[in-house]
């Protein structure tokens, strides 16, 4: 990458200064108008039922299975920023410094806009929680069990007069996430810092894990299913 000094070759990889610099200077397919991605915006690469990497080899050939920065910052620490691992689909931050370097990938046009919007209403005494800008219903409630135990109890749930209850995709669950937001990072109705959340995405590399999401911040990773979690269950 031009501009950059990190990795082997030197250049190779990037700090996230360069990073930046790199995109902005990026003249490619007769367009100057490059950037480095949103975290969210990056995430939309991620194919979670692929590894090394986690993306289409047939639309990104060249992908490599290892972190890419994003321009988000870290809202915990400033001196951090997201990236996304394609080895699995991991989305965490780095220090912008970091001594190996990161590599890039570019986007242009106009920035991924999202909104949040939920609103509540009580049905024999469950409060369900509307997503207005997905249309998905969640428990408000929140419970806890392993991964199966999760799985099973969403499938069997009766609650706001619904029993078509189910544990969310990796995708509906980080739906909920917002990448401005800290502890916690979502605007759902007393979302609690510090969970972390079961999914129903198990991952592809080692099948005794599923994904899960951290609520305080953007971090996207896998825990054994065996370990009692967080979960919400979603219609």
């Amino acid at each position: 990458f031009t501009g950059c000094t990190k990795g082997t070759p030197a250049g190779s990889r990037c700090t996230y200064a360069e990073a930046i610099n790199y995109c902005n200077d990026l003249v490619l397919g007769g367009h100057e108008d490059w950037r480095l991605p949103q975290i969210n915006e990056l995430e939309t690469l991620i194919n979670y039922g692929r590894k090394t990497p986690a993306a289409s080899t047939t639309v990104f050939p060249s992908m490599k299975s290892i972190w890419y920065w994003s321009v988000t910052e870290n809202p915990l620490y400033s001196s951090e920023a997201y990236y996304v691992n394609f080895n699995l689909g991991e989305v965490l931050s780095a220090s912008k410094t970091n001594v190996d370097g990161l590599f890039v990938r570019c986007v242009r046009g106009d920035e991924l806009q999202v909104s949040y919007s939920f609103t509540e209403h009580t049905h024999n005494g469950d409060t369900i929680v509307t997503d207005v800008r997905t249309g998905l219903q969640w428990t408000k409630e929140r419970f806890s069990q392993n991964w199966q135990g999760a799985l099973n109890y969403c499938e069997n749930l009766n609650y706001g007069g619904c029993s078509d209850w189910r544990l969310p995709n990796i995708f509906e669950m980080k739906s909920l996430i917002n990448k401005d937001a800290k502890q916690p990072a979502s605007e759902f109705p007393d979302f609690l810092s510090g969970d972390w959340i079961w999914t129903s995405t198990t991952n592809v590399d080692e099948p005794d894990k599923a994904w899960y999401v951290f609520s305080a911040v953007i971090s996207v990773s896998s825990f054994s299913k065996t370990t009692s979690r967080t979960f919400y269950c979603v219609r």
